[in-house]
């Protein structure tokens, strides 16, 4: 049993942590099958939340209401039992939906408005009674992101592809972005964003691409160093989804979301990270000094061996003798 629990101040970049997050983390103390179980809480913060805090603690609990409210969530919920065999009509597809809270709450869907949804995200095919989950539709299971995410990954790479835009920092903003966060973005970001921004914006995700810039471009405004944090840790994710996505339908980018990986892990421009994959140097400071000698690839080096030694320091040499050995 968790006796107490310690929140340390109501804010996150800012701006108020939702009171529901914080009921969900003061809710763990004294959490016990004992029914008699006590806990205690303590929330810390400032004098100006201080009438925050205290309805967060001593307030009427706020009505819990289902998520799946809306085809997409319901949808993305229903796939895996789709998966796995439980759901393939009207009849198990009710059945499977009357165990959740959306039925308590007495919210009604009509069911093959969900499977045309994701039937036209190409999630599923077939007809009723004999829908089988795609390749596409698996990879919404397995990474856990909603259709709709896996669905528009899949059309930009196709597109990025076709046209090769890899080293465009907002085409592969636009091309990673799936949706609207709900965060803040200045006013002379999103311009700049929107100037340019090759294809548009087609699925409401101005902000998302806005976020996806910082990380390639190395920026952290104040309002979006946590919205970046929290998307750096879960880029891992979103590669292997593309990944995936190369391997289901030969789209001839691993390369590329091998580079882009390398970008956002380690902070540095397109040139840089491919150079980075091709010598197997993760050294930024070398890598920088390569640049400025117009050095962007393994052959460039090669070429040019012998004015590296004759205008290039020690250090860097031994660097790269060491990282290229008998190559030069």
């Amino acid at each position: 049993m968790i006796k107490q629990v310690i929140v340390c101040g109501l804010r996150r970049a800012g701006y108020l942590v939702p009171e529901m997050e914080i009921r969900q983390m003061i809710g763990r103390a004294g959490r016990s099958y004992d029914k008699d179980a006590v806990g205690n809480v303590v929330l810390l913060s400032s004098n100006e939340d201080s009438d925050t805090a205290e309805n967060y603690l001593y307030g009427d609990m706020p009505a819990i209401l289902s998520k799946m409210e809306n085809i997409e969530n319901l949808a993305f919920h229903m796939l895996p039992s789709i998966y796995g065999g439980g759901i393939y009509d009207d009849v198990t597809a009710y059945e499977w939906y009357r165990r959740s809270l959306a039925h308590f709450q007495k919210k009604k869907f009509q069911f093959k408005t969900v499977f045309n949804y994701l039937i036209s995200h190409e999630m599923i095919s077939g007809e009723e009674e004999s829908f089988k989950i795609t390749e596409l539709g698996k990879l919404s299971c397995k990474f856990y992101f909603p259709p709709s995410s896996i669905f528009v990954w899949k059309e930009k790479m196709e597109k990025i592809a076709l046209k090769n835009y890899w080293s465009d920092d907002y085409v592969v903003s636009w091309a990673l972005s799936t949706n609207e966060l709900g965060i803040n973005v200045n006013a002379e970001l999103m311009e700049l964003i929107e100037m340019n921004s090759s294809f548009g914006f087609q699925y409401n995700e101005k902000e998302q691409v806005a976020l996806y810039y910082c990380l390639l471009a190395g920026h952290k405004p104040k309002e979006l160093k946590f919205a970046i944090a929290e998307h750096r840790k879960d880029i891992d994710r979103v590669l292997n989804v593309l990944l995936s996505l190369d391997k289901i339908y030969s789209l001839g980018i691993k390369k590329e979301i091998e580079i882009l990986s390398v970008r956002i892990k380690e902070r540095m421009d397109y040139d840089m990270a491919k150079l980075a994959i091709e010598l197997d140097i993760h050294n930024k400071t070398l890598l920088s000094k390569l640049k400025e000698f117009g050095l962007n690839s393994f052959e460039d080096i090669k070429d040019n061996i012998d004015k590296l030694r004759q205008y290039g320091d020690a250090k860097m040499m031994e660097q790269i003798e060491e990282a290229l050995g008998e190559f030069i």
